[in-house]
């Protein structure tokens, strides 16, 4: 099976919305390229009467391709070490003007990448013991964090550290071929399963005898051709997308702008129509996707989406919550586990405006009621949490039964108001002052007299019902776009997976 170049270029395409997809992509088609399955073959090309000679020696037909070899890497090139160097050794290279440049492993790229060569040091011109790598001869790393990962073709000859293998490929193999073949999956699993040392790194004798497959040269030479096509698609792929990321940057500042300056509802009316002309462009992204919520909070409590002369945003009451509503927090005490009885729930309980019981342990009853007389959670109560990651919000639905610790409980008495305050407490507006007035440095806190200091503007029930309405309904598009952002990862990951491990 092979595939043509609109359904590959079809599946780029389809990249573009998974995470690494050009890098995953790019492995794919290494993998295509050294399994046979991106060329067809041509029957009448074969391989060099000096290849055929190794054929008789050995079983080395390759166990799926016709034609194909299965040869050690000893058979196909010819492969050595380079020089380790002293500290003192580099001082006296970088006072040398001429000679062969001296590379390491960090100046190798990941494969197609380009080798950095001007590195400062040079071997110079006296007589040494340096070993030279030459042009065409392909450098891997096989030692560290590295090994088998950094690999690079030579355009000029160099000396080089003793933690790269140079690999000086027989006239059969072209060097580019056998660099795809290091780049695909198969090779970089057979590659780790063979590193070993504390260190991590692979040894000559394990190194030489690694199974290549080996088509004849021709088909070798269509095998690049067509990678080289397909992996420019990417690489252009790569910077269109770059630059798409780059304007939808632009146009969410530009939308974020023109609606936080709209001084009259006709022309907040505008800002908003352009956003929702725009909306997946804006939207493009989970990042994306945090600036809009933020940017839609913040014109609710800016007082934009209610904006009318009947309804003033002077009339809006500055105070703070603790004017507002019954501030309280939970205890500072830390009960003990029980086996039976009611959970305890903190911070990290507080996830996506709900409360997650799964991760909270219990405590007994005698706890439990000696904690609510303080602190009791009803329904329609606000959570805020106050150390750690603060301003975690939820809205307590139904009547809970669990206590709290270090956690705000903002007792509103309505769902109205308790849904108002829970949108406002993560609006751009309330982060800022949340942010400001939390305190400490490994682990953030907000105290309770600064919660209840909290400045907050509340219009009347009638327009605090409309914003809850109008956020209800607009964060339920961003939840849905949210879905379906990470739907479409996960589909594209997935195939991805699917498509390299029938590849190999």
């Amino acid at each position: 099976m092979t595939f043509s170049n609109s359904i590959l270029e079809e599946m780029i395409e389809t990249f573009e919305v998974s995470k690494g997809g050009s890098k995953s992509i790019k492995s794919l088609i290494y993998n295509l390229a050294t399994t046979g399955n991106l060329v067809p073959q041509i029957h009448e090309e074969t391989h060099s009467p000096e290849v055929l000679k190794l054929m008789k020696k050995d079983e080395v037909l390759h166990e799926i391709r016709s034609g194909w070899l299965n040869l050690k890497l000893s058979a196909c090139a010819e492969i050595y070490n380079g020089n380790s160097t002293s500290a003192a050794e580099k001082a006296l290279m970088e006072k040398h003007e001429s000679g062969f440049n001296y590379i390491a492993t960090k100046d190798v790229g990941y494969g197609f990448q380009s080798i950095e060569y001007e590195t400062g040091l040079k071997i110079g011109t006296e007589k040494n013991n340096f070993k030279i790598a030459r042009v065409n001869s392909l450098l891997i790393c096989l030692e560290g964090g590295s090994a088998g990962k950094k690999m690079g073709i030579l355009s000029k000859d160099v000396a080089f550290g003793n933690k790269l293998f140079a690999v000086v490929c027989n006239e059969w193999i072209q060097p580019k071929f056998l660099l795809m073949y290091f780049l695909s999956s198969k090779f970089q699993i057979d590659f780790r399963n063979k590193i070993s040392g504390i260190i991590g790194g692979i040894s000559k004798a394990n190194f030489v005898n690694m199974q290549i497959p080996i088509p004849p040269l021709a088909e070798q030479n269509r095998i690049i051709d067509r990678v080289e096509s397909l992996i420019a698609i990417c690489d252009a792929l790569e910077v269109a997308q770059a630059d798409q990321r780059r304007f939808n940057g632009l146009l969410r500042s530009s939308a974020i702008g023109a609606v936080s300056t709209a001084q009259t509802p006709e022309e907040l009316q505008i800002a908003w129509n352009r956003i929702q002309d725009n909306w997946s462009d804006l939207v493009r992204g989970l990042d994306g996707l945090d600036d809009l919520r933020d940017l839609i909070l913040g014109i609710a409590f800016s007082g934009l989406l209610t904006r009318t002369s009947t309804f003033p945003l002077d009339e809006w009451e500055p105070t703070t919550l603790g004017v507002l509503c019954d501030v309280r927090d939970g205890t500072h005490d830390s009960p003990k586990k029980a086996t039976i009885g009611y959970p305890l729930v903190t911070s990290k309980n507080l996830k996506k405006g709900l409360v997650d019981l799964e991760h909270s342990y219990l405590i007994s009853e005698s706890d439990y009621q000696e904690i609510s007389k303080r602190s009791r959670v009803d329904n329609y109560d606000v959570l805020i949490s106050m150390i750690g990651t603060v301003g975690q919000v939820a809205i307590v639905k139904d009547q809970p039964e669990y206590a709290i610790k270090n956690v705000g409980l903002i007792k509103t008495g309505s769902e109205l108001l308790s849904r108002f305050i829970g949108y406002y407490l993560v609006s751009p507006q309330a982060k800022s002052h949340i942010n400001i007035a939390s305190s400490g440095g490994v682990q953030k806190f907000l105290s309770l007299g600064k919660l209840r200091a909290l400045p907050i503007k509340v219009p009347n029930p009638q327009i605090q019902e409309q914003i809850v309405l109008q956020l209800d309904r607009l964060m339920s598009v961003c939840e849905e776009l949210e879905k379906n952002t990470i739907q479409a990862n996960m589909l594209a990951d997935r195939f991805t997976q699917s498509v390299l491990a029938n590849s190999l």
